[in-house]
């Protein structure tokens, strides 16, 4: 019996009981929280111009905290006509950084240098935002440092959106 005692006064055997117990006590609350009846099933639809399809799936759970999703693909593609998205010139923003190296301001244009790499060509226009040491382009100088927010356009060039112009000598 002493022996009993000593095994059950054990701080390890203490705290693997605690677990035990109110792992059960938790187990018995979820339990009584999960509902009975099963889920409906998730019907998801999408059109993207180019084809349409449906996906449905069942979700079901038990008491034990498992769960399962059992996808049923009913999809048929219905080829149709029209516009499919594509990584074209012109359709996603980049950021550029590097120090200006030439500036042609009948073309309000700069190039950028990165610290490896070609030159970019960087255009503005009446809708460029300038940040920074910069309030407008005509502010811009040969050797200042520059990040650009910009959007590439079919000839490699970069048409600016955000110019941050900084004349490296403000800490």
């Amino acid at each position: 019996m002493r022996q009993l005692l000593q095994f059950f006064g054990s701080k390890v055997v203490l705290a693997i009981l605690g677990a035990l117990l109110i792992g059960g006590v938790s187990a018995t609350l979820a339990f009584g929280t999960v509902p009975r009846r099963p889920a409906p099933a998730a019907n998801v639809s999408a059109n993207t111009g180019g084809a349409s399809a449906t996906t449905s799936a069942s979700v079901s759970a038990t008491a034990s905290t498992s769960a399962s999703v059992a996808p049923t693909d009913t999809s048929t593609p219905i080829a149709t006509t029209g516009a499919s998205p594509s990584a074209t010139p012109g359709s996603q923003t980049i950021t550029l950084r590097g120090t200006i190296t030439a500036i042609n301001a009948t073309t309000t244009s700069f190039t950028l240098q990165p610290r490896s790499g070609a030159a970019d060509t960087i255009v503005t226009d009446g809708n460029t935002t300038y940040l920074g040491n910069a309030a407008q382009f005509s502010d811009l100088t040969v050797k200042w440092t520059a990040t650009v927010t910009a959007i590439a356009q079919p000839d490699g060039t970069y048409l600016a959106t955000v110019v941050n112009a900084s004349n490296n000598t403000d800490n």
